[in-house]
């Protein structure tokens, strides 16, 4: 989900919020920005000018947006609805990680996953 939309002078910018430590926009950042983009643009009819990632604990990077940044979102989407028309458990690796399991809760998805695959 898109963390903000701006009206700034005339302009439209979607920003998304980062609290990590990194401050460099990277490939994952990019392909996020570029479905937000596609989001907007089949939403409200048109590109918003500009999106970015803005690091809480440094900057705000902003980028223009253009066809080739909705390119590689509708080529994204496509590429995951390939990967992801069945129910194979088989395709879908799992990536245990921290996240798994929090210090206040844990995943819903928790006791399903430890029971299939024995995460932890």
């Amino acid at each position: 989900m898109v963390d903000a939309t701006h009206e700034i002078d005339g302009e439209t910018i979607i920003i998304d919020y980062k609290t990590s430590k990194k401050d460099r926009i990277d490939t994952e950042c990019v392909t996020q920005l570029s479905i937000y983009t596609l989001l907007h643009k089949e939403n409200f009819g048109r590109m918003p000018d500009r999106a970015g990632i803005h690091f809480l604990r440094s900057r705000e990077i902003l980028m223009p947006t253009s066809q080739q940044l909705l390119n590689l979102a509708k080529n994204t989407c496509q590429r995951i609805h390939q990967q992801t028309t069945h129910d194979d458990i088989k395709s879908y690796p799992r990536k245990p990680s921290g996240l798994c399991k929090y210090k206040t809760g844990q995943c819903d998805y928790y006791d399903k996953c430890l029971k299939i695959n024995k995460l932890f």
